[in-house]
């Protein structure tokens, strides 16, 4: 099946249901020799589709361009909705906040690319735009700005040739290091290399900038860009390694300080720059991040023109003892002086969405593998990020509840400074951090800890996304992008009891609501597992979709169930070993709540959601009749094929305890092909060509299940992509979900199309 589906090279749709005609066209199209007679079959075959495309439903979805179930109608409302998204708020992407609290860099990115300026914190109508030069009919788009240590200079990443690090559908301009010199205005290009660059850091004495490398990089690291064709020794060669890189400030020139045995996802600095710590495991890295073990390590001669890293274990989450064992480590961050690190631990199912407690370890002892300390035991919320303020001090950036908070921790006395704690609000907030594989889902903000400021993008579903400065406690106010702009919905936050854990979630209210009237739901389960949906201006950081079913009639209820980010540690470990159920029941009770006070048609009711949300999807429609109509994305239907089919083995090890050798039931029991029979609700099933997280022979297994039990579904698989879609793609899946909804469960019973099923 691996085979078959690389050697694919149809258009979109043809994995979905067809009438023997189209089968035989395909067939002679073919496998049709270069003869006269042959094409005149072929042309022949062409004209009894399209004429049958006038009675045959399915025929004239897949020949029509509208695929229109719904009507034009849905189609040009999704459209709209689509357009207007394209036009919504402006929105900063990173920010920078220089050590001496003078300056602030921030980007802003638009559909012509990013932008990057700097302004006075004393005065922002003080501007200097950064602009590199850019090579002859090539836009430059800069972004992710990093200060060194004097306030000096602006190190940052731009694209400003026409190369491609990267091929195929991930194509994209080379990402190289600009410097801009606050003196003179001016700004050079530093590094001249091939492949992909993240996780940019100074050097704290100026000279050098260390980041993450990937030498000649054909995709981003993780499971977002298509995969690689499988093609020679799996495992061993064409690997792509993330790798420590420290390059010349002034020259440019430098080299790998990691060997090629390590895959290197995060590393913090020490103040004096001979103490790293990073986290890596060996290659592949896709697939043993979940594994990573927490490194030590110091340069072991400054005069070698290569430094090399004396390298020793720090913590091992496998080899501790406890309720740590087996956990995962993110963001590691090293005291001013060196002598401990801090990072966020718990049960992370993905290097893109980080949460769970603070854990500190001692870095001067020099045995392997120190156990962690747990410094946040019984943390109502999940710690999101981190940053020293002093040797005694972090700040923390805690989610809760819905809510983001601004959290001072001592350490000395294992609580909150007094006075320490600022509640945003149902807010998040990011930006502030190096940009790397985590991307946008990672809550960072940009720090000057001798001033007690910090900088970040916020945004909520009431609040516009702006750069925020916490200056000494206080919140202000700094860019005035969208001043005056409307939410693109009313959107709610719902908090709901079961089975004796507090859940929350979001509802968003259709586009000129009526409570006298009944509105139809659409429940959207998160990605993750471990994972969560928080107040954003327009929804999901990862599909950008909330406003838009709510501006086609429908409530939106968006779910933080028991596997969640926001409500603890606890809260985040429930769903071990019991995906699909407990979160599941979680999920049905916040439907019963939102049924019990607003005017929900219950005979209209769907279930939607992408990556671990396929999961649900898939397994939700086995275990409950409630859901007229569902949309699985990008799922995983058989635990145990899964297993066999991914590069991501460990994903399911923290979650299920072993391997499917080790406990083939619990694999069992948590796939819902093992319940097929059960599952009635007519289902969409999305997934792209080469999407290596959730393979797309998971979505395949899952739709011929439904098909061979008589239940209404179609397989829409996206040619060449991975687990992430590109803008033309995801919209098509949007188009595609709003005209199956429109099918079975419409906004406006007035408005809908009886269709024929098959």
């Amino acid at each position: 099946m691996l085979e078959a589906l690389e050697r694919r090279k149809y258009a979109p749709g043809m994995l979905a249901p067809t009438s023997t005609k189209l089968k035989g066209f395909m067939y002679v199209f073919y496998n049709s020799a270069r003869s006269l007679r042959s094409w005149i079959a072929v042309f022949g075959l062409l004209f009894s589709i399209f004429a049958s495309a006038q009675t045959d439903p399915i025929l004239r979805h897949m020949t029509n361009p509208s695929r229109s179930f719904g009507g034009s109608s849905v189609d040009q409302a999704v459209n709209r909705q689509l357009a207007r998204m394209e036009d919504s708020a402006p929105t900063p992407t990173r920010v920078a906040l220089s050590p001496d609290g003078a300056l602030l860099a921030w980007s802003l990115t638009k559909a012509t690319g990013t932008t990057l300026q700097v302004n006075e914190m004393s005065d922002p109508r003080h501007q200097v735009v950064v602009a590199p030069v850019s090579t002859a009919g090539v836009r430059c788009s800069s972004d992710v700005p990093i200060w060194s240590p004097d306030s000096a200079t602006l190190a940052f990443m731009a694209s400003c040739t026409s190369s491609a690090a990267f091929g195929g559908l991930a194509a994209r301009p080379q990402q190289e290091i600009f410097l801009w010199d606050k003196e003179t205005g001016t700004v050079r290009q530093l590094t001249h290399l091939t492949g992909g660059l993240s996780n940019l850091a100074w050097s704290s004495d100026g000279k050098s900038l260390l980041f993450l490398f990937i030498e000649n990089a054909t995709r981003d690291p993780g499971y977002g860009d298509p995969a690689k064709p499988l093609a020679g020794v799996i495992d061993e060669e064409g690997l792509e390694i993330s790798r420590l890189y420290e390059a010349d400030a002034t020259t440019g020139r430098g080299d790998f300080l990691t060997p090629d045995t390590m895959h290197v996802y995060e590393f913090g600095l020490a103040s004096n720059s001979r103490e790293i710590v990073f986290l890596a495991a060996p290659p592949p890295g896709e697939a043993s991040w979940p594994r990573a073990k927490l490194y030590a390590a110091d340069k072991a001669d400054d005069s070698t023109a290569v430094p090399t890293l004396r390298t020793r274990v720090l913590v091992e989450m496998q080899a501790t003892s406890g309720p740590l064992h087996g956990m995962q480590m993110a963001i590691p961050r090293l005291s001013p002086d060196g002598k401990r690190v801090a990072f966020v631990c718990g049960l992370m199912s993905d290097p893109v969405a980080y949460g769970g407690d603070l854990c500190v370890a001692n870095t001067q002892e020099r045995a392997n593998g120190i156990a962690a300390g747990d410094a946040t035991v019984g943390l109502q919320g999940s710690v999101q990020y981190e940053q020293w303020l002093t040797n005694d001090k972090i700040s923390l950036v805690e989610n809760r509840n819905g809510h983001t908070l601004l959290v001072e921790w001592d350490l000395s006395k294992h609580q909150p400074s007094k006075n320490g704690t600022l509640d945003l609000g149902e807010v998040t907030v990011s930006g502030g951090g190096p940009k790397g594989p985590a991307g946008p889902a990672i809550a960072d903000v940009s720090y000057a800890p001798a001033h007690e400021a910090m900088a970040f993008l916020m945004q909520g579903h009431s609040v516009a996304p702006e750069i925020y400065i916490v200056s000494k406690g206080a919140l202000k106010q700094f860019t005035h992008l969208n001043d005056g702009l409307q939410p693109p919905t009313r959107t709610i936050s719902v908090e709901w009891e079961n089975e004796g854990f507090h859940v929350q979630g979001w509802l968003s209210f259709p586009v000129d609501y009526d409570p006298k009237k009944t509105y139809p739901l659409l429940v959207e389960a998160h990605g993750g597992p471990e994972w969560s949906i928080g107040s954003r201006w327009d929804g999901d950081a990862w599909r950008g979709i909330s406003s838009l079913w709510p501006g086609l009639g429908y409530f939106l209820f968006l779910p933080n169930p028991r596997g969640s980010y926001g409500q603890g540690e606890a809260f985040t470990l429930a769903n071990r070993r019991d995906l699909g159920y407990g979160d599941l029941r979680d999920v049905l009770k916040g439907v019963d709540t939102i049924e019990a006070k607003y005017p929900i048609d219950k005979s209209r009711e769907g279930l939607l959601g992408w990556s671990y949300g396929g999961c649900m999807t898939m397994f939700g429609v086995t275990q409950t009749q409630r859901f007229h109509a569902a949309v699985a994305g990008a799922g995983i239907a058989n635990y145990t094929s899964f297993y066999g089919e991914t590069f991501f083995t460990t994903f399911t090890l923290s979650l299920f305890g072993g391997t499917p050798y080790d406990d083939p039931a619990i694999y069992s029991k948590l796939s819902a092909t093992s319940f097929i029979k059960q599952a009635k609700t007519p289902t969409l099933v999305v997934v792209g060509e080469r999407d290596q997280g959730s393979t797309p022979e998971q979505s395949l297994e899952f739709w011929r299940g439904l098909r061979t039990v008589g239940t209404p579904t179609q397989l829409m698989v996206y040619p060449g992509e991975g687990h992430n879609f590109n803008k033309k793609d995801s919209n098509d899946s949007l188009r595609r979900s709003a005209e199956w909804f429109a099918k079975f469960m419409p906004a406006s019973q007035d408005s809908h199309e009886k269709v024929d099923s098959k």
